[in-house]
């Protein structure tokens, strides 16, 4: 486990409460746009957690290539019941659950994760091509999903040169031994088996290289190109690492399995408080390391509402030159005065002292012995993507119209 998520686990973590107010006056929110926003922000709130996760293993120095985002969302129609340990051994029987949550791809290059990532697209596709092709009269049996995923794992980790092709022909053919002389079943079987000769070839071609061989074939900037689009494009992409004893870990876990969806998870995202009047107001809590977030977008919103004061008052002191009485000199304060209390409102909605204080001391723990890190390109890539992060979620209030009020330690 990270250090970061081990905070979590040995110390008792505050949450605070973000009460958050719509700006549209007399006009209320449909429900779809109360529950979009909330998402949105619930969004936001479980990649920072994640990323956080991640920079606290590189400052460990764990290989970049070890850690892994996969390309589906954690999806709300799914217990997760599997992940509720937060590991998974690939030794252990357990490589089937680590493919049903998607194909992995590495924040570095790793000739395992590409195989894997390949042969998960491989088996998909033959599954795929063999359900499309079932009738009636012919009804084939998909090979064990179990037992040919252990296979191959076992082909990709042995140092002995095997075929894919043959072990997942064999693994068909084992399965549908009762149709191996009908001809119907032999047309389909091959046509499937000619529909995946490429993706065959691209894995026997990383297959056949060794280690070194790989790191010199693959570029390291397009692969961490991917791993930020794969991230940025999932609302919450499951991410993890493997380590060295071959198993997985998966990150952020206790905010996905819905065993600790409970008011005592620390780092659940809540609603507490749903008033849908005008104006719409709602509460929920996070857990207190997310308060410098908030903090930054009032920051944010102070600095442009400031920004555009200065240039109003400048307007109003040259009118004020020429004409003392013109109605724009009357426009331009009114509009300040808004802007004061606009001004007034953010500052009142920052988090005290002791939220942010007790917000860093959590947020310290990304790394608590202040290691120098190895790959400060690998870290470079996770604070882009908190950056990207954080943008989106800025966007989401201000398209939402939604004024941040308070931010409290929730009791």
């Amino acid at each position: 486990m990270d250090n970061y998520s081990k905070v979590y686990q040995n110390e008792k973590i505050n949450k605070i409460s973000i009460k958050l107010i719509g700006q549209r006056k007399g006009k209320l929110y449909s429900s779809q746009e109360v529950g979009k926003l909330n998402m949105d922000i619930g969004n936001a709130y479980y990649k920072s957690e994640v990323l956080k996760s991640i920079e606290a293993l590189l400052f460990e120095n764990i290989d970049p290539k070890y850690i892994f985002v996969l390309d589906n969302s954690v999806s709300n129609n799914i217990q997760y019941i599997r992940i509720e340990k937060g590991t998974l051994n690939l030794k252990a029987d357990e490589l089937v659950d680590f493919y049903n949550l998607g194909e992995p791809t590495g924040l570095w290059p790793s000739r395992r994760m590409y195989l894997l990532n390949i042969f998960f697209k491989i088996y998909r596709k033959i599954y795929t091509l063999l359900n499309a092709n079932r009738h009636e009269k012919l009804s084939i049996t998909y090979p064990a999903k179990k037992d040919t995923l252990n296979k191959v794992y076992n082909l990709i980790e042995s140092d002995k040169n095997y075929s894919l092709k043959t072990v997942l022909e064999k693994q068909v053919d084992n399965a549908n031994f009762y149709l191996k002389d009908n001809p119907g079943y032999v047309s389909i079987r091959n046509k499937a088996f000619d529909r995946i000769e490429k993706e065959i070839k691209l894995f026997n071609r990383y297959y056949n290289m060794d280690e070194k061989t790989f790191n010199n074939t693959v570029e390291v900037e397009s692969h961490e190109r991917q791993f930020k689009t794969i991230f940025d494009k999932r609302t919450r992409p499951i991410v993890g690492y493997i380590d060295s004893d071959e198993t997985v870990h998966i990150l952020g876990y206790k905010l996905i399995a819905r065993k600790y969806f409970t008011h005592e998870n620390p780092r659940f995202h809540e609603i507490n408080y749903l008033k849908q009047e005008s104006p719409l107001c709602f509460v929920i809590a996070t857990s207190i390391a997310f308060a410098p977030q908030i903090l930054r977008f009032i920051n944010a919103e102070l600095n442009i509402i400031k920004n555009k004061k200065e240039e109003k008052q400048e307007s109003q002191d040259k009118l004020s030159q020429i004409k003392a009485n013109d109605e724009r000199i009357s426009k331009l304060r009114d509009e300040i005065e808004e802007m004061d209390n606009k001004i007034k409102k953010l500052n009142s909605a920052k988090p005290s002292t002791k939220i942010i204080k007790e917000a860093e001391s959590v947020n310290g723990q990304v790394n608590p012995r202040n290691n120098t890190i190895n790959n400060r390109e690998a870290l470079n890539a996770i604070k882009y993507l908190e950056n990207s992060s954080y943008k989106k979620m800025e966007k989401y209030l201000q398209q939402g119209d939604i004024r941040i009020e308070s931010i409290e330690e929730k009791n």
